[in-house]
């Protein structure tokens, strides 16, 4: 039946909207910039072509690097840039939407020799925006993270059809990498590092129900999966490096849209044309909330969140550029365990895991920053970021005995990290980059929970505790081109945390070496620390019930490392058929675990949505993950794409017992398989793509049933830890959007169906003590969602 509404709803979609396609020429403005990719210095004299509609337009970029192509027509449209001592540069198939500027900035990468003996094309999809990178990392536009079926417009959910990436579960967008912790991963926007930009963030953790940051304001972006450059530190798994555009600094536009993200309406335009300052805002707010506001529905179980983000840019003539970023959200829900409430239920939060009690939960989110780019001399630049990164998340949990709510836990963290950050880059000549730089952060943080114990009648704090320290880190790296061929980086990231003084030096290094102009191969490597979560090294230890005497036992631990060796190779089929391969192994060690003999590790952080905290803990635990990913990709061409990404890989850890075992993000394999077809209709288009995933099972804890039942609460079994897998999991995806463009708007209309086919995959086992018996918690099932947004 399902399947019938769903063929159903396509064809009907088509047919109503196809009738409204246009005879009149719609067309629209691109505009950008050019520039030196290492030394970021504006470069005129750039020939430019631009192909759409089966017609040809040029120009050159003037003698500020800026150019302009008026009354394209819009829809699909490829733009090709050469400059005489610069590889080319290609973008191929970017939307180009009706009565809106579409803004390119092109970077051109200086020749090593004019005289070619190979050619080298750079097609920009490829390319990362970092130029230190050499392995493991995957580019990634905005037009994708709208297109992938199931992304729900969100970046993180798109990544993890990327090879090595994998989210933890159908709720929420934390991401594993290569079978890590999701705590590993480090966020990053324009500089500033981000603690969390998800709704409904637990402290500690990196992910959420829904991200805050709006893809409508990004653009080409990085997502690193291992030996990542000597630039970043303080992560163990992988880097988000996400970058803002900036706004439309030649007209003024809007857009507004609803759907299941929720209300959402954006502006840009110029501040000054003159001048080229403009600024971009955008604001989003719950739609279940309105619709339980109109009485549409009861409120309980129902999330609210809001959230704004903007950027203003302001180019000046002596002191360089200037950029403010600004991004805040807010995010609440009261979940009530009420058998007649299905809202939680079918919204993707439930009560099933806390049965027989009530739950406050929510998070507040801001980050202010201030950015500049000065050049001091032609070919070297200074970057200097200063910023502000506000968090909080509370939860209060009320059992409910014969219909009488009952408060037996709590918990308020609140964190202010008050960062600067700077760092030079000079361009050596066309063979060599160097990079140098320094960040302070300051952590300001204040965090609290309590729980009540019965037999004495008293709450209990596990941590209770306010104060500061600094974070030091520092970076040098050098990019050597030593030929056409073979190209090195290399570089060193220290660490220095004030709390304990524990300190790490990283060094990194990676090589890549062209066999050809179409087949690359590149070793990498990288020792990464990470420090712990803050609330780790403040849980109180004491030797009695009355909370005096405690002890901070685990203040003094020190960072989290962890070796990364990868190799890889990428071939280039054909111009839209890309084939790579990557196989890596790393180790990891000074993992927390506990000093008495137990299964725990820090390792496994992050495997449920509470936080898991130990005293006493040590840094002796060891941990290893290893694999092999597979990555196929057709990129749109002849309306028609897919990406076929595949992983194989193990990952252990070993705990104070001594023994190896599975660690709890250990799958053992995933598969993606994504494609899509879009069907042109005069500068219209419908677009039909789906998803498919096959990933192993979740590792889980068993519960032993007998002894639960022998005394009437939950026994897990620890000696069989991690040792098995609920059965694989299975899901398909169908997002159907059709783009209309007018003369003076453009809208679009998506309809997505999570599970299409209604698979029950497990999320969970809990025990019920008076049914004595086992409950499966599934997750995401059928789920349809449309969406609506224009732009004008």
């Amino acid at each position: 039946m399902k399947t019938f509404f769903v063929a159903s709803y396509v064809l009907c979609l088509m047919v109503f909207l196809c009738q409204f396609s246009s005879g009149q020429e719609i067309v629209g403005t691109i505009y950008g910039t050019t520039s030196d990719k290492q030394s970021q210095i504006t470069l005129p004299g750039v020939t430019l072509v631009v192909v759409a509609a089966n017609k040809t337009y040029g120009t050159t970029s003037d003698t500020h690097g800026k150019f302009q192509f008026e009354n394209i027509p819009s829809g699909r449209v490829s733009i090709e840039a050469s400059s005489i001592g610069y590889e080319k540069e290609i973008f191929s198939n970017i939307v180009l939407n009706s009565n809106k500027n579409l803004f390119i900035n092109i970077e051109l990468l200086e020749k090593i020799e004019n005289i070619d003996e190979i050619t080298i094309t750079a097609f920009t999809k490829d390319k990362p925006v970092n130029e230190f990178t050499l392995t493991s990392s995957r580019t990634f536009t905005v037009e994708e993270s709208n297109k992938y079926a199931g992304s729900w417009g969100d970046p993180a959910r798109m990544v993890a059809n990327f090879a090595g990436a994998i989210t933890a579960g159908d709720q929420r967008n934390d991401i594993i990498i290569r079978g890590n912790s999701p705590t590993g991963l480090l966020w990053k926007l324009d500089g500033i590092t981000i603690t969390n930009p998800n709704h409904f963030g637990n402290y500690g953790s990196t992910g959420g129900p829904i991200c805050i940051l709006n893809n409508n304001q990004l653009s080409k972006s990085d997502f690193f999966t291992g030996a990542f450059p000597s630039e970043y530190g303080n992560a163990l798994s992988g880097v988000f490096d996400l970058k803002m555009r900036n706004g439309n600094n030649q007209k003024h536009e809007f857009m507004g849209g609803m759907g299941f993200n929720g209300f959402e309406f954006g502006a840009e335009g110029p501040i000054s044309k003159e001048k080229g300052s403009s600024y971009m805002v955008n604001f989003r707010y719950t739609m279940m909330d309105l619709m339980s506001a109109m009485g549409m529905f009861e409120v309980g179980g129902v999330p609210k969140y809001a959230d704004i983000s903007l950027k203003i840019h302001i180019p000046t003539s002596k002191a360089g550029t200037f950029s403010i970023i600004g991004i805040g959200g807010k995010s609440k829900i009261d979940i009530n365990d009420d058998p007649d409430n299905t809202t939680s239920s079918e919204s993707g939060w439930t009560s099933e895991m806390l049965p027989s009690t009530t739950v406050q939960s929510g998070s507040k989110m801001g980050i202010i920053g201030l950015t500049n780019r000065y050049f001091i001399t032609k070919n070297g630049r200074i970057e200097t970021t200063i910023s502000a990164n506000y968090s909080n998340s509370f939860n209060v949990v009320d059992s409910l005995k014969n219909k009488v709510a009952f408060n037996f836990y709590n918990e308020n963290f609140t964190e202010t990290i008050y960062s600067i950050s700077s760092k030079y880059t000079l361009k050596a000549g066309a063979k060599n980059t160097l990079q140098a730089g320094i960040t302070g952060s300051l952590y300001d943080f204040n965090l609290f929970d309590e729980t009540y114990i019965t037999p004495i009648d008293k709450f209990i704090q596990g941590i209770n505790t306010n104060g500061k320290t600094m974070l030091y880190e520092a970076f040098f790296q050098s990019k050597n081109r030593l030929s056409k061929t073979i190209t090195i980086n290399w570089g060193l990231h220290s660490q220095f945390l004030g709390l304990n003084n524990s300190k790490v030096i990283e060094p990194r290094f990676g090589i890549s070496y062209n066999i050809n102009s179409k087949h690359n191969i590149n070793l990498g490597y990288g020792l990464h620390g990470q420090m712990q979560p803050r609330l780790v090294y403040f849980l109180q230890t004491s030797n009695n019930f009355e909370n005096e005497g405690y002890i901070l036992t685990n203040k003094n631990l020190d960072f989290t490392k962890s070796h990364h060796l990868v190799a890889g190779s990428n071939w280039s089929i054909s111009k839209n058929l890309k084939l790579k391969i990557e196989a890596y192994h790393q180790y990891i060690y000074n993992v927390p675990i506990e000093k008495r003999a137990s299964t725990f590790s820090m390792s496994n952080y992050g495997a449920s949505f509470h936080n898991e905290c130990e005293d006493s803990l040590e840094n002796s635990g060891l941990g290893t993950n290893k694999g092999i990913e597979l990555t196929i990709e057709k990129y749109l061409n002849k309306n028609f794409y897919f990406l076929f990404t595949t992983s194989i890989y193990d990952a252990k850890y070993r705990g104070s017992d001594l023994i190896w075992r599975n660690n709890a993000f250990n799958g053992n394999h995933t598969m993606n398989f994504l494609c899509g077809y879009e069907l042109p209709i005069k500068n219209d288009a419908l677009s039909i793509n789906i998803k498919f995933v096959w990933a192993g099972g979740k590792r889980f804890i068993p519960i032993d049933l007998d002894k639960s039942n022998n005394i009437g609460e939950v026994i897990y079994d620890f000696n069989n830890v991690y040792t098995q897998k609920y059965n694989d999991y299975f899901r398909t995806d169908l997002r159907i959007a059709y783009r209309k463009n007018s003369k003076k708007t453009t809208q679009e209309w998506s309809f997505d169906i999570q599970n299409l086919t209604d698979h029950k995959n497990m999320f969970t086992q809990r025990y019920d003590a008076e049914r004595k018996q086992l409950i499966n918690v599934y997750q995401m099932a059928f789920f349809p969602i449309g969406s609506w947004k224009i732009y004008f």
